[in-house]
């Protein structure tokens, strides 16, 4: 039996808690701490733990505690690493372990100095639609990975739960870590080159952001983020590969959708011309009737030369490895 020990009373601290308390037969729960000791002690009473401290040092000392599950804001995570490290601990840390590269270095040689157990809270990689994407890719059926997207979206937060930039580091870290950990994991590779935008510029923190992800082995993944998802929680991962592709679709039954060839899908097109049909048809009785009537084409050569402005930009990142900023 695992005596373990939780710090952070707050809504990951107290999931991690209960589980631990109610739903993991080989681990018991023994202290919770929190700098607001109302926080531990609800806590603490709801799951049955003996001991509270309001200074994490304490409970970390704490002989029954042998694990220590780590769900405290991010700016706070690499000084406990070190601490439980030190005194031999077992440590589950929440993700993101820093709020910065030094720091996140920091945690790393703390657990390589302490022969514990070391684990961050990346559960997507526990997940069984995530888990069945990773079998399909791993199977080899779906040939080689050309290309991943990965989207996390928040509901809109209350403007009194806005993350504390300061102590999350932002959306980059607070929010895409997720998914940058979902690229790496599932294509096996390491990322090799990163581009990123956030919206609005003006804020020290973005409610929205996008990354371009370039991996050693070739594949190119795309994260999206956003704490402005009006229609709630969404999360979801899709890959193509040479030879089919897998997407997860968390409100459709069996929650993931593999694509293997065009009669596996239940509309799927053969080429453009099956799909866009009737769109090349519309197109052109447009073009007639604007040039019999005198009319404006609905797309016009500005919107052709803005195209092409943006392709050209996107080449010339590529090829110097940069952001571009438009007009050329």
């Amino acid at each position: 039996m695992l005596g373990v020990g939780v710090v952070g009373a707050g809504r990951m601290g107290a999931m991690h808690a209960r589980n631990v308390a109610k739903k993991v037969p080989d681990a018991r729960l023994v202290a919770v701490a929190d700098t607001s000791e109302e926080a531990a002690k609800r806590l603490a009473a709801e799951c049955g733990a003996a001991n509270v401290f309001t200074d994490y040092l304490r409970l970390v000392e704490n002989r029954e505690v042998q694990a220590v599950v780590i769900a405290t804001p991010t700016a706070l995570k690499p000084q406990i690493v070190k601490f439980a490290c030190e005194a031999g601990k077992h440590v589950f840390c929440e993700e993101p372990v820093a709020t910065t590269l030094q720091d996140a270095q920091q945690v790393v040689k703390s657990t390589q100095r302490s022969p514990a157990k070391f684990q961050v809270g990346y559960q997507r990689r526990f997940d069984p639609l995530h888990l069945e994407v990773k079998g399909a890719l791993d199977s080899g059926d779906l040939g080689s990975v050309v290309m991943l997207r990965s989207n996390t979206r928040d509901p809109l937060p209350n403007p009194a739960q806005w993350p504390d930039l300061k102590a999350s580091g932002g959306i980059f870290f607070d929010t895409c870590t997720h998914d940058y950990d979902v690229v790496r994991w599932l294509c096996g590779s390491e990322v090799s080159r990163v581009e990123a935008e956030g919206a609005p510029r003006s804020q020290p923190d973005q409610h929205t952001a996008i990354t371009n992800l370039y991996l050693a082995n070739g594949v190119v993944a795309q994260v999206d983020a956003s704490r402005m998802s009006s229609y709630g929680y969404d999360v979801r991962v899709e890959v193509l590969g040479t030879k089919g592709a897998v997407f997860t679709s968390p409100a459709r039954p069996g929650g993931v959708r593999l694509l293997k060839g065009p009669q596996e899908a239940p509309r799927a097109y053969s080429w453009y011309e099956d799909r866009f049909e009737e769109a090349y048809l519309l197109e052109m009785r447009s073009f007639v009737e604007c040039a019999l009537k005198d009319q404006e084409p609905r797309a016009a050569a500005l919107d052709g030369k803005a195209a092409v402005e943006v392709a050209a930009a996107a080449r010339k990142s590529m090829l110097e490895g940069k952001a571009v900023n438009l007009p050329l």
